[in-house]
């Protein structure tokens, strides 16, 4: 029978997905409260002071250059 439904078997779907979309919702939240506080390899003192050379070059901060 195409169609028929197992009475109940509603619920059972509805409660499946919303159990799947905690669980990725708290797998999500958890990676993201272990990667927010670490800054990228990439922000070192080095890297600052040639970006900021880079930007001065290109005149990207032309607004704030009159402070």
């Amino acid at each position: 029978m195409l169609g028929a439904a197992v009475k109940g078997e509603g619920m059972q779907v509805l409660v499946g997905t919303l159990g799947i979309c905690a669980a990725g919702v708290a797998v999500s939240m958890a990676w993201f409260a272990h990667i927010a506080d670490r800054k990228p390899r990439t922000f070192t003192p080095q890297w600052k002071a040639a970006t900021a050379k880079y930007r001065a070059a290109q005149n990207q901060d032309p607004i704030s250059e009159g402070r």
